[in-house]
């Protein structure tokens, strides 16, 4: 049996900037129906490769293709993708039925179609009771949402998105990905870069770990957790003041990660081996002030900050 095509590949990809190396041997997959989120610091590359997936940047070297075509030189390929950038961009005197007609014409679709994909659209993002408003009277959550909106206008079969829930409170994060997983379960491949694990971890099928331009992990989320700490549990110590040298020293040599000024360390606990209340006592011993002394299952948090030794995206 023929495996299937990826909608999206990446072979090998590396991008300068003059001397600055961009993206660095980059290489992954997105099936279709997947959601693939790219979790990675600030300056790691992620803005870089979504550019360079848009056709927007030619590689240095590697292969960039979407359902076999090469976005910067196919313009098939490119109509393969719906981008929708981190900031809004949309009318906002307009209302959101206006902005879609607006956009879809600039798309090149006219008469029925038009009507067609407008109302396709705004079902796919929960927008019925919102299509008349103006796009400025909208909160922060609908304007994300009419953002989606205007991506799907074409039928892509790549939606990439920026950011998608910067700037938005708990409610329209979760519609948001609400949204983004009736996509996928309709077949359409879904690309999120995000500095928020808490969506990555509840909408992603696959996440791609990015460091200094190089994707250092990719996977099943529940897979790359399993494989990093297998049947250890986490431990996550907060201190009443920064950790002075003597403290900070036993930490560090048990494999512990300061991620807050000195205060706030994670690191694991062995399936076998000393348990917590071994560790506690020495940090206590050794002038440690605990405030708080948590344990728990390691979710994809614990491997972003074991990789990258940071507690969050940025």
């Amino acid at each position: 049996m023929t495996a299937p095509t990826p909608v999206l590949e990446i072979d090998a990809v590396s991008y300068r900037y003059g001397d600055r190396v961009a993206l660095n041997n980059v290489s992954l997959k997105v099936m279709r129906g997947d959601v693939f989120a790219l979790l990675g610091p600030n300056g790691a590359g992620k803005s870089t490769l979504i550019r360079t997936l848009c056709g927007r940047l030619r590689p240095t070297t590697g292969t960039v293709l979407v359902y076999g075509g090469n976005p910067a030189r196919s313009r098939a390929a490119r109509g393969c993708i719906g981008l929708v950038p981190q900031d809004i961009a949309l009318y906002p005197y307009m209302t959101v039925a206006e902005n879609l007609s607006v956009f879809g014409r600039l798309a090149g679709i006219r008469g029925a179609r038009l009507v067609t994909m407008v109302d396709q659209a705004v079902t796919a993002t929960g927008l019925e009771d919102r299509v008349d408003q103006r796009v400025e009277t909208l909160s922060g959550g609908y304007k994300r949402r009419a953002n989606i909106a205007s991506a799907l206008l074409h039928a892509p079969k790549l939606l990439v998105l920026d950011e998608p829930t910067v700037g938005v409170d708990l409610d329209a994060r979760n519609s948001i990905n609400a949204v983004l997983r009736s996509l996928s379960e309709s077949g359409m491949s879904v690309l999120i870069t995000t500095h928020d694990l808490d969506q990555a971890a509840s909408v992603a099928s696959s996440v791609g770990i990015i460091v200094q331009g190089q994707v250092i992990e990719t996977g099943a989320p529940d897979d790359l957790v399993a494989q990093r700490f297998g049947d250890d549990q986490e431990l996550v110590l907060l201190l009443a003041e920064p950790a002075h040298p003597g403290v900070a020293a036993l930490l560090t040599d048990r494999g512990f990660k300061s991620l807050e000024e000195g205060r706030h360390w994670r690191g694991r606990l062995p399936s076998e081996g000393p348990g917590v209340d071994t560790l506690t006592s020495e940090l206590v011993s050794a002038g440690a002030r605990l405030r708080e002394t948590r344990v728990r299952q390691p979710g994809l948090d614990s491997l972003y900050a074991d990789l990258t030794g940071e507690s969050e995206v940025a």
